[in-house]
């Protein structure tokens, strides 16, 4: 046989397989005989240490106990990583920055920040205080590390015999932990992490420095931070000064200052002071003859009844004076700001009465709002529900699910990629991944084609998601960012609101529709001016003009789509009688959030509800819950018909009527001699000259002959014409003339039919004789 692989030498060039087969049984024998010895040499080994007994016994136990501390270590590692992201460096400086703040008119509304030459040090704040704090707050501080078991058991003890939680049972450290860096919410995952924070507090501070920080860091009421500025908010004078009484009420607002302060409940306040006296004679501080005095002259406070601390709002404006003021070598300063204190206060209401009234059944227990003027001016601002018990401030930092709320933006996005309100488009969407989605109650959509505006008005998740795949998602996230939200990512559900934006946010983009399409990024600073009084910061010198960032038109067709959403779809709830609403409600999966971003022509405003620790709620959604709060705000914040027109939309016809009754009632007066005719009157009757206007009343005259008219009677002039009264109409109300024939969204010219009220009427009486319920 001709083996050519032999002659060529080819045999000594291919791989040799069977070599290599023999190779590998060879080395795992081997490796397995090695293995083999290895055990048995080992085994003999320590079969001369075989324990019996209680050596064995014991021997087991250590085993035991060392796997279970080591499961231990790895447990309370994992609960503790959290705490351990929350602890911040930058919450134990007190900055550079003090501030005081002011509203429109130069009236002060509180400060921010900390003067270092004015922070008291701890041997100068006086005995009593420290001790009714101790002797109240935690009588065992100076001998637990951080948690006093003892103090938490009897706590609970307590409670579980009342039936109620009359005592705490969180030591001074979990306060100031709670205070620094979490937030209110009553849960076991925020009780684990102060738990550990507790801990790193204490192995970082001495125990006196954690008492400084508690004493400069609480919350006092009435805007005050600090034992410092409370005794210069009650009594006016510093902390170093002040009587046992005055310390005892001062340590009594430590658990709940917005309900123990002199100036919102004095029996209450009085009742804790006794209170907090009577702790320090049970803990031995102090004897009965000691605390005599105090409980005969109790503390008095300056009278603070009417003032409103709008502390949410100066929360985030210190923010803003921070960012404006960095870098230019100025700390002390004086700002003037845009909130309007009766607008923060009904915001406040509206949200409290309606958590109060709906909450524990619905199962919802926080909210928030924002309210700005339509170029970005913010008027007020609601962060939770309490600010005594937590300062987190839900409006502008809580990042929230905006459910479908979001749908403005990508409703937007597409009226600038060649939709248009009349649009028909398909209730139906295609999948994205694994994902495909449903309409609120369920079903992937009808498959019906139903115009633009419509889909807006009932909310359809399934037009949305498809409105993001056919513009492109890219486009929805550059509209947003164009209108100054920032953070949104592109997923297959974008549409729907998957992302968590800030109320604050919220309310600077949709302000840039009701405006007409200008960059509405929220404000609060019109001025900052420095101790010595020079001018360091001026937003009409310093700003440049808002840009335009959606045309007027898109801005206008989106704006009569949220019209409709308000008078035919799902935010019905939010109608007013008196003037034009724009509007969208969003819920998000759960139903975790609970939103409603609506305008008039003057304000806009941002509702949210849900719960801080992230549970779901009842059959809550934004129609049916958000609507009804940011309704019955607007219906008290609107205290005239002074009330722009929102672009794209006509007048409201009670705000017509309104008018016509104003400019009757200046013509009579005008007529009677009772005023003079503005200046912009006498100026535009001399702007033609006396020929032309002859020749034009000769013309009229002819034209008047010609079509059969009457002539008009000569004018009556003012000497010679008794006042009288306005004219009027027939009572009966108004008709409602916001429909065209072909069902569109009102533009164009008003129409008036049927819109006037009697001259004698008001228009204010009108809208609170006959507001709109939720639907």
């Amino acid at each position: 046989m001709n083996d050519w692989f032999h002659k060529r030498g080819g045999r000594d060039r291919i791989i040799d397989w069977l070599g290599i087969d023999s190779k590998i049984n060879s080395v795992l024998v081997d490796t397995w005989a090695a293995i083999k010895d290895g055990w048995n040499a080992g085994s003999s080994f320590f079969a001369r240490f075989q324990l019996a007994g209680w050596r064995r016994l014991f021997n087991e136990l250590l085993s035991e106990g060392v796997t279970l501390a080591t499961g231990g270590f790895i447990l309370m590692y994992a609960l503790a990583l959290p705490a351990l992201l929350e602890f911040d460096e930058s919450k134990f400086q007190t900055g550079q920055f003090a501030v005081k703040f002011l509203d429109a008119n130069g009236n002060e509304l509180g400060k921010r920040g900390i003067l270092h030459n004015d922070a008291v040090p701890l041997n100068e704040i006086p005995d009593y205080l420290i001790k009714a704090t101790l002797a109240t707050e935690d009588r065992r501080f100076f001998e637990h590390y951080g948690v006093d078991v003892p103090g938490t058991f009897r706590a609970l003890v307590t409670n579980i015999q009342a039936n109620d939680v009359v005592q705490g049972g969180s030591t001074l450290t979990q306060q100031l932990a709670k205070n620094l860096f979490l937030s209110s919410e009553r849960s076991f995952q925020r009780k684990i992490k102060e738990l550990f924070l507790s801990f790193l507090l204490e192995s970082r501070f001495t125990k006196e420095q954690i008492l400084k920080l508690y004493f400069d860091r609480a919350y006092m009421g009435g805007g005050a931070v600090g034992v410092e500025a409370a005794s210069q908010y009650y009594f006016g004078k510093s902390v170093r000064d002040i009587t046992m009484a005055e310390a005892a009420l001062l340590a009594g607002l430590f658990k709940a200052p917005t309900k123990y302060a002199p100036h919102v409940n004095l029996p209450a306040s009085r009742a804790r002071t006794n209170e907090v006296l009577d702790n320090l004679v049970e803990a031995g501080f102090y004897t009965s003859g000691q605390v005599h005095n105090a409980r005969m002259n109790p503390a008095r406070a300056i009278d603070h009844t009417n003032s409103t601390s709008p502390d949410w709002f100066l929360d985030w404006a210190f923010d803003e004076v921070q960012r404006l003021a960095q870098g230019k070598g100025q700390y002390v300063l004086t700002a003037r700001t845009t909130v309007d204190l009766s607008l923060q206060r009904k915001a406040d209401e509206a949200l409290r009465s309606a958590i109060a009234k709906d909450g524990r059944a619905m199962r919802f227990s926080s909210g928030a709002m924002v309210v700005t003027e339509t170029d970005g001016a913010v008027r007020a601002i609601v962060g939770g529900l309490d600010y005594g018990d937590s300062q987190f401030n839900r409006a502008t930092k809580a990042r929230r699910q905006p459910g479908s709320s979001f749908k403005v933006y990508v409703y937007a996005t597409a009226l600038e990629n060649g939709y248009r309100p009349q649009t028909p488009v398909r209730d139906a969407s295609r999948s994205c991944g694994n994902w495909h989605p449903q309409n609120y109650g369920g079903g992937h959509g009808s498959g019906a084609r139903i115009p633009l505006w419509n889909a807006l008005a009932r909310s359809l998740n399934t037009v949305a998601a498809e409105l993001s795949f056919a513009v492109g998602r890219e486009k929805v996230i550059d509209m947003t960012k164009r209108l100054g939200i920032a953070g949104v990512r592109k997923t297959c559900s974008m549409a729907l609101g998957d992302g968590g934006i800030t109320l604050i946010e919220h309310a600077g983009g949709v302000a840039t529709f009701a405006n007409g399409g200008k960059l509405a990024r929220p404000y609060g600073i019109l001025d900052i001016t420095t101790s010595r009084g020079d001018l360091l910061y001026s937003r009409d010198r310093d700003e440049p003009p808002a840009p335009q960032v959606v045309t007027r038109q898109v801005a206008e067709q989106m704006n009569q789509m949220l019209y409709r959403v308000v008078e035919e779809g799902t935010g019905q709830a939010a109608a007013l009688d008196f003037t034009r609403v724009a509007g969208k409600t969003g819920t998000s999966t759960g139903p975790k959030d609970a939103w409603f971003v609506g305008f008039t022509g003057k304000y806009v405003g941002v509702v949210w509800i849900g719960n801080d620790d992230n549970r779901p709620m009842g059959q809550v959604t934004g129609g049916h819950q958000a609507a009804p709060i940011w309704h019955n705000f607007m219906a008290v914040a609107h205290t005239d018909m002074n009330i722009p027109t929102i672009p794209g939309l006509e007048p409201h016809p009670v705000q017509i009527a309104e008018r016509e009754r104003l400019a009757a009632i200046k013509q009579s007066e005008i007529a009677a001699g009772i005023t003079q005719p503005d200046d912009s009157e006498a100026r535009r009757a001399k702007v033609l000259p006396d020929k032309t206007r002859d020749a034009l009343k000769t013309l009229a005259q002819a034209l008047r002959k010609a079509g059969g008219l009457p002539e008009p009677a000569p004018a009556n002039t003012p000497a010679n014409t008794p006042a009288g009264p306005p004219p009027s109409t027939p009572a009966g109300g108004t008709k409602p003339a916001d429909r065209r024939a072909d069902g569109a969204a009102p533009t164009g010219t008003s129409n008036t039919t049927g819109a006037t009220v009697t001259a004698a009427g008001s228009a204010e009486s009108t809208r609170q004789g006959a507001s709109r319920g939720a639907r």
